[in-house]
């Protein structure tokens, strides 16, 4: 097990929202606020790509309005197993919130006034294959 704490002021580190200028490399990751508190822990063999579309950056980014977000990492080894056991380690140790929820997708309202144009429109659709018919 890890015996020893990470000193996240020691690690290198971006902004959430200058996540490109993450290096490509093999890392495990910690996503903290500027108190030091972990939200997030993950692993990756490529730091930016996993950035790229990372599937918790909306919901990271809500909280970053709240406290400036950072992603720090510890460059590592790209060997997945290592990566996995690393990452399960920390995980286990620091039980960052977000590592045992699950991901939260902003859900779109439809409003009234959509529903009733899909309505209208569904509407016309049949109405202009009754027409197509009695034509032909």
């Amino acid at each position: 097990m890890l015996s020893e704490d990470i000193k996240l002021s020691e690690l290198p580190s971006v902004y959430l929202l200058d996540k490109d200028r993450l290096p490509n490399c093999a890392a495990i990751y910690f996503v903290c606020d500027s108190k030091g508190q972990i939200f997030y822990i993950g692993r990756t063999v490529n730091l930016v790509e996993r950035w790229r579309e990372h599937h918790r950056f909306n919901q990271l980014k809500r909280l970053n309005r709240k406290d400036n977000i950072s992603i720090y990492w510890m460059t590592c080894t790209n060997d997945i197993k290592v990566l996995s056991n690393l990452e399960t380690q920390f995980i286990n140790k620091y039980k960052p919130p977000l590592n045992w929820t699950k991901v939260i997708s902003p859900i779109r309202k439809i409003t009234p006034s959509e529903t009733a144009l899909q309505q209208s429109l569904q509407q016309l659709a049949k109405f202009n294959t009754m027409i197509q018919q009695i034509l032909c």
